[in-house]
């Protein structure tokens, strides 16, 4: 299974390529242009692995990823993307696997996960993926294990950090790829053409937030998460809110839907874009003529 890691700006600091857990994958490392190629092959034996230069100039880690879908992957084919600054994978014990739901919570429960035990768990999260028709799991997206509940979840945000996909050549991207908040993009692109996504919450990639390099500090982000936050409440009405968060950093989150008021929601959703064109210049939807 390939490795797929868009990186920017981290030819010094990149970590997940070199990790033990993902030893047993074909990595390949996309890069924007040849001047980042170069300097990237100054700091890391990237013996076994491919430096793809994409020449996406938009759309950052999105573009990248819309990229790798339409020029890498054939259809039907699963791969792993994963940012470039993972340090490990945090996962349950091999007991508490077995268990459908995660009831009697414990620190002593969760550990470094090692590569044989990552590539057996993908296997069963894919089956399960394909028995109910998801192109795309996701992980738990946080590292406190209190809020891990289940083993198999079928809505719900799939954090970034690290997600598997398969490519169907009939998935509708839409025009927009966003710089931040991209996740919550492609999670909503998934949930629109397959109704089903599939979390699991029993691993999670430990790795750092607004590190050095990227596409910038927390500061840089902020205006860009904002913008993009206005366009994903405006595309997904209903669906995608804003967050409040303790420092007021803007954020956004997946509305909590029972499944039937979900399977509503998606089809009013599906039936109102055959009738409206979204104005992505004034961040609103306008009936078609």
């Amino acid at each position: 299974m390939k490795l797929i890691i868009p990186s920017y700006n981290r030819p010094e600091t990149i970590k997940t390529p070199f990790l033990e857990v993902f030893k047993d994958f074909e990595k390949i490392i996309l890069l924007h242009n040849d001047n980042e190629y170069n300097n990237y092959i100054k700091f890391n034996d990237y013996k076994d692995m491919q430096l793809v230069v994409t020449n996406v100039n938009k759309g950052g880690k999105a573009g990248q990823i819309r990229y790798a879908v339409n020029n890498i992957l054939s259809n039907n084919e699963w791969a792993i993307f994963a940012d470039d600054n993972i340090d490990y994978i945090y996962g349950i014990d091999e007991a508490h696997w077995k268990s459908f739901e995660y009831t009697n919570k414990n620190s002593t429960h969760w550990n470094n996960i090692k590569s044989d035990i990552f590539s057996s768990r993908l296997k069963e999260l894919i089956k399960e993926a394909e028995r109910v028709n998801a192109h795309l799991i996701g992980f738990l997206s946080t590292n406190n294990y209190f809020f891990a509940n289940k083993k198999f979840k079928y809505f719900g945000f799939c954090h970034g950090k690290l997600t598997l996909w398969k490519k169907d050549d009939l998935f509708v991207f839409d025009n927009f790829d966003l710089k931040s908040l991209n996740d919550f993009h492609n999670t909503a692109r998934h949930l629109v053409n397959y109704g089903v996504v599939l979390v699991n919450d029993y691993m999670h990639p430990i790795a750092k937030y607004f590190q050095k390099g990227g596409i910038g500090s927390k500061e840089d982000r902020k205006q860009d998460r904002i913008n993009n936050i206005n366009f994903l409440i405006s595309f997904y009405p209903e669906l995608i809110k804003t967050k409040k968060r303790n420092d007021n950093y803007p954020d956004a989150r997946f509305v909590h839907l029972s499944k039937k008021n979900f399977i509503n929601w998606r089809n009013k959703y599906i039936n109102f874009i055959k009738e409206y064109t979204f104005d992505i210049d004034n961040v609103r939807w306008v009936k078609n003529d």
